[in-house]
């Protein structure tokens, strides 16, 4: 899961860089945590339910992570088309002689 804070960058102050990284563990943390909590149905995920700080974080994180990892996938995908791609061109140039290559401009 790519788990992070997902506030904007504010420019190259390297104090906003530490921060940050900070706070990317700190949501890290707090997503584990309430990861196991919902998944052991022991009761306490209720807690997460009542409590409205924490009902608000969560259920934002666990969007923000869906869609990241929608994106990730996505550029998966388009790196494994393009490669794919990639092969077949040159699949097909090697069934062609260099003067047919030459003749359709192909290097």
């Amino acid at each position: 899961m790519p788990c992070r804070d997902y506030m904007d960058d504010h420019g190259p102050d390297p104090q906003v860089e530490v921060l940050k990284d900070r706070l990317d563990k700190l949501s890290r943390i707090a997503c584990k945590a309430l990861e196991h909590i919902e998944e052991s149905g022991d009761g306490l995920e209720i807690l997460v339910l009542k409590d409205p700080e924490i009902h608000e974080w969560w259920s934002a994180h666990k969007e923000a992570d869906r869609k990241e990892r929608e994106k990730e996938a996505a550029k998966r995908r388009a790196a494994a088309e393009k490669a794919a791609m990639t092969r077949k061109k040159n699949e097909i140039k090697a069934r062609l002689t260099p003067e047919e290559l030459k003749i359709l401009g192909v290097k």
